[in-house]
């Protein structure tokens, strides 16, 4: 499978996700008005266009490299959002899907591949790894956050195994596949499953050895700092990379 036709597929994944995560909002959640600093199920959705939107605009536009606060951008959104009706806010979504489906569905796979097409803020990375963040990566993080901290961690594993296991496909590297790997260990730690996380990290080590050192400070892993099979991980010099 092209890796256009991968991408197409993930950002399938994460729009499908995304109407399932509205569809399955109480009446409750989706008539919460957020703030700054919780954003309600409408924020969420409204940030995640946003996104997507802004990154739509980098290859239809100026290459320029963007220096900003990703906070400060992130309040800026929601100040931008925060009188949108929910009506707006899925219409938004919708435009900003079927914009990058086209946008991408232009791009040959030579351009996918691509480390230089926009040297300014592609910093060396083959593009597709520019484009898969805000569309499908990102969104579909938020929905497990937001499963996760209403108490469906069930719901919460759940997006993100899928997430990992279609990510994972994208890359051969070590880098790459250590990555997704640990991503999802983390997770696993957030939800309370200590035996999956281990086990997950070991995989992720054996790929990165160098996160080993980051988890050493990775908040998402507090949970994990008092278990021997942890503390035995941590240590552990792995012989392969």
């Amino acid at each position: 499978m092209s890796k256009k036709e991968q991408l197409l597929q993930l950002f399938e994944f994460a729009r499908l996700e995304q109407l399932e995560f509205i569809k399955n909002l109480s009446m409750l959640e989706s008539m919460i008005e957020g703030k700054p600093h919780k954003w309600s199920a409408r924020d969420i959705v409204a940030h995640i266009t946003s996104w997507q939107e802004r990154n739509n605009r980098r290859f239809e536009g100026s290459a320029t490299k963007e220096v900003f606060d990703p906070d400060e951008q992130n309040r800026a959104f929601f100040d931008q959002n925060r009188e949108k009706s929910w009506q707006q806010v899925e219409l938004e979504a919708e435009v900003v899907y079927k914009d990058l489906v086209r946008l991408v569905g232009d791009m040959s796979e030579d351009d996918l591949l691509n480390t230089h097409s926009y040297p300014a803020w592609q910093e060396g990375r083959p593009l597709w790894r520019n484009i898969i963040g805000d569309g499908c990566t990102h969104p579909v993080m938020h929905y497990g956050q937001f499963y996760a901290e209403k108490g469906d961690l069930k719901g919460a594993t759940r997006v993100n195994e899928l997430l990992a296991e279609r990510l994972i496909n994208l890359d051969s590297s070590n880098e790459w596949k250590g990555t997704t790997i640990y991503n999802l260990a983390c997770i696993y730690a957030l939800t309370g499953n200590k035996a999956k996380a281990i086990s997950e990290l070991g995989r992720a080590f054996d790929l990165r050895p160098e996160l080993k050192e980051w988890s050493k400070n990775d908040t998402d892993l507090d949970v994990l700092r008092s278990e021997a099979g942890f503390r035995k991980l941590v240590g552990k010099v792995s012989q392969k990379g």
